[in-house]
């Protein structure tokens, strides 16, 4: 297969990007500051519920400027984000000792002022990257919203939780692969609030998450 990597470059500088991280011409973030990004997993506990959050990269300045710009419609930024994601997973399959697991991702908003479901595709690059390495690893839409909730980025952590409070239920009908680790999966992690809630809302459907992934944790 021909490598694509040259064409891109090209179309980056015609384009005029830069680096997310660094600002150098070029890439929307380029390999250098992808690398440091990993460098810096972390494991973490999702408030109330007990259980361990595995997140690939600190929310500091550069992963903050990926996900507020992907967020923003720069959707060319799935791809590193994906990869972190990926990262977060896979920390977590050698945690557990499994070869696979079944992601579950926070619902989108109804009406995502962004207009596309950002979490679905970062999703869908951590589930081609986990797969092409051999991991055993799907997505399933197992959470729905109950009712719509403001975009947390706009609210105190006290008013989050409160807005959160039973935004979430569980999909009927929704089958998971039995013996295989239910993980929820989400873009960053704060204050835990939205993991939260969605661990509750799997539990109260009957089923038995173990974990949660994150590209990024504060």
């Amino acid at each position: 297969m021909v490598s694509l990597t040259p064409v891109r470059d090209i179309a980056d500088l015609v384009l005029g990007r830069a680096c997310r991280g660094c600002g150098r011409v070029g890439r929307d973030l380029c390999d250098a500051c992808l690398a440091e990004a990993r460098r810096n997993p972390q494991t973490l506990v999702v408030p109330t519920t007990g259980l361990p959050a595995w997140a690939a990269a600190r929310y500091g300045s550069t992963t903050r400027r990926l996900v507020l710009a992907y967020k923003d419609g720069q959707r060319s930024l799935a791809a590193p984000l994906g990869l972190l994601l990926a990262d977060a997973v896979r920390a977590a399959l050698c945690s557990l000792a499994s070869g696979g697991a079944t992601l579950v991702p926070i619902p989108g908003h109804r009406r995502p002022q962004r207009g596309f479901d950002a979490l679905a595709a970062i999703s869908r690059v951590a589930v081609g990257t986990l797969r092409d390495a051999g991991w055993d690893v799907g997505l399933v839409r197992a959470l729905s919203l109950r009712s719509d909730y403001r975009p947390a980025k706009s609210l105190g952590r006290d008013d989050r939780r409160e807005a959160l409070s039973g935004a979430f239920v569980a999909r009927a009908g929704i089958a998971v692969r039995p013996g295989v680790p239910l993980l929820v999966v989400d873009d960053v992690l704060t204050t835990g609030a939205t993991l939260a809630q969605a661990v509750a809302a799997l539990r109260a459907g009957g089923h038995v998450p173990v974990g949660a992934c994150v590209v990024a944790a504060a």
